[in-house]
């Protein structure tokens, strides 16, 4: 096999698309926390652990879930199942990726960064991809561990976690429930040949999951508001805050009153929107605030 196919085939292990938007959000969490300019250079190391601490959860994760990946049409040409690459090779990987992630964030940061960083990786492995086969409560489990980056990143810039880093982690994890649940019934006939307990499997009309998308979706609705007030941010923040919201609800509404796959889509598109929306509404905001 040649180099730049392995190089792929690596790479796809790590679910990069998955990275990029944990990095995200990790970044939003430093900038908050960040009281100048001259910590760039601990941003940077957070990233880079991050990004590696990342890349070791979704590595272990294909391990892990190369059967029910061999089921399911649109994952079973992964790396694994597609015999690509050897089980051991990216149980190694993974192991490699996690161990360099927690001790960059160890060595160049915090204790308790590299400790959230870990607790990420072990809930994430331990504990949601088993639960991913038993119960549809997968999904709000899954959620703390999508929701401690952004913490880690406000516990490397700022003095411990407080009532702020406790508001970041609950925006993150609200913003979760949405996506994967739309995620959920997008794909609800793949993860059923996969073996997974999601919520359509035993929502079969789509009730329970519609409300509880849209109530989540409300709620961090609210938390991002109360998130705006508390730290306080300025109008740049409200203005593309609101656009992003506002879409979301609306995709929210009609999947409300037509629950099938296009509506579905819609609040996955407004989710994924969210997130990037999110963070530049912030970063756009504070950059205002100090010209």
């Amino acid at each position: 096999m040649q180099i730049p196919e392995q190089f792929s085939d690596y790479l796809e292990l790590t679910k990069p698309g998955i990275v990029l938007s944990i990095v995200m959000t990790t970044f939003a969490g430093f900038f908050l926390g960040a009281e100048s300019w001259s910590q760039w250079t601990d941003g940077i190391w957070l990233l880079i652990g991050t990004a590696l601490s990342a890349a070791c959860a979704g590595t272990l994760n294909h391990y892990l879930e190369v059967e029910a990946d061999a089921r399911m049409p649109r994952t079973q040409q992964r790396p694994l199942p597609s015999r690509k690459l050897a089980p051991l090779a990216a149980l190694s990987f993974g192991v490699f990726l996690g161990l360099a992630g927690i001790s960059i964030l160890l060595v160049f940061l915090n204790s308790l960064t590299a400790f959230l960083a870990g607790l990420t990786i072990a809930l994430y492995i331990w504990v949601y991809t088993p639960m991913k086969r038993h119960t549809h409560l997968n999904t709000l489990v899954g959620a703390i561990p999508g929701a401690l980056p952004p913490l880690a990143g406000w516990t490397a810039s700022s003095d411990g976690i407080g009532w702020l880093g406790i508001l970041i982690f609950a925006l993150f994890f609200f913003w979760q429930m949405p996506h994967f649940y739309a995620l959920a019934w997008m794909y609800k006939d793949d993860y059923a040949a996969g073996g997974f307990v999601m919520l359509p499997a035993i929502d079969a009309k789509g009730i329970r999951t519609r409300i509880e998308t849209m109530l989540y979706i409300l709620l961090l609705a609210s938390t991002a508001i109360g998130f705006g007030v508390l730290f306080p941010m300025g109008v740049t923040y409200y203005i593309l805050l609101g656009l992003i919201t506002l879409h979301l609800l609306v995709s929210g509404g009609k999947m409300i009153l037509n629950m099938d796959r296009p509506a579905a889509v819609k609040v996955f598109v407004g989710s994924l929107l969210f997130l990037p929306g999110f963070v530049c509404s912030i970063v756009l905001d504070r950059i205002i605030l100090h010209l």
